[in-house]
């Protein structure tokens, strides 16, 4: 492990800290930031109603499904050594 210390000069912070304020106010237009419950209100949205349907696949289906859960990476997975 490589240990680095970055030392900066305190014009260098200024000038750093304008250059993200500037950014920050030029892209600020662009930017929608909502709350959930504020656009459920807006939209007058009904409650979100889950269901879990069953289906049956076909031999494809269950072949492409088959040979993933016998992969490398879903063993992985299930096992927590995989990171994603």
């Amino acid at each position: 492990m490589h240990l680095c210390v970055l030392v900066f000069t305190s014009v260098q912070v200024q000038t750093a800290y304008k250059c993200a304020c500037v950014l920050r106010d030029t892209i600020a237009p662009y930017l929608l930031r909502r709350m959930k419950a504020d656009v459920k209100v807006s939209l007058q949205l009904p409650n979100k109603n889950e269901q879990v349907l069953f289906c049956r696949l076909t031999d494809d289906q269950r072949q492409v499904y088959q040979e993933y859960l016998d992969s490398k990476e879903c063993h992985m997975i299930l096992s927590g050594n995989y990171m994603v």
